[in-house]
């Protein structure tokens, strides 16, 4: 089957299955990108691959590293999230040290 009949195939199914909640051309716009994600023969081999090994995330370029606003960074760090909590239990236990302090007059 050529490029063009599996673009009509898929583009068919996806209408099937998709009804009238993408547009025409959204649709053709998806079902061209599957055929292209799956093709194998030559020029129109696939556009994906796995990416095996690169750079390890910690050792990224920082513009790449925060280029989604800092959530991946944040996400890599649980000693930080604990570090937070930790800090928010000794605010409270300071805060109830010394309100009892107070309570009982203890000058400091």
């Amino acid at each position: 089957m050529n490029r063009s009949a599996q673009i009509r195939e898929v583009y068919a199914e996806l209408r099937f299955a998709l009804g009238e909640s993408l547009s025409e051309f959204e649709t053709l716009e998806h079902a061209t990108a599957l055929v292209n994600l799956f093709a194998m023969d030559g020029e129109d081999a696939a556009k994906f691959e796995l990416n095996v090994g690169g750079v390890p995330f910690n050792q990224w370029a920082l513009d790449i590293a925060l280029a989604d606003g800092g959530w991946r960074v944040l996400g890599s760090e649980p000693w930080l999230i604990r570090e937070i909590e930790e800090e928010e239990e000794y605010e409270q236990l300071m805060y109830q040290n010394f309100s009892m302090i107070n309570e009982e007059g203890v000058a400091i």
